[in-house]
């Protein structure tokens, strides 16, 4: 679940432990040369589907899909004739 910073300055991963990680990118002439990782945060189980996280352009903000947890659920309630209420 790799993705580069869109200025490509860092690459972000998920790592075996579950956390979201950052490596910077260092580029000099045609070496490209990896920093230290370093973990931002712990994430839930994402499955394994590719598209799970976003990173906006400067790489400060994730948008993540985790799965919700149940609950029970909520009663609908349905209102009918509603619009008589509304010339009162």
């Amino acid at each position: 679940m790799a993705r580069w910073r869109p200025d490509g300055r860092e690459l972000f991963y998920i790592a075996s432990d579950g956390k979201l990680m950052a490596a910077p990118i260092q580029v000099a002439g045609q070496s490209l040369e990896a920093g230290a990782p370093v973990a931002l945060f712990l994430t839930r189980n994402m499955g394994e589907k590719r598209t799970q996280y976003a990173v906006t352009r400067d790489g400060q903000r994730f948008l993540i899909n985790i799965p919700v947890e149940e609950s029970t659920a909520s009663p609908i309630i349905i209102v009918t004739n509603w619009t008589a209420g509304l010339k009162k």
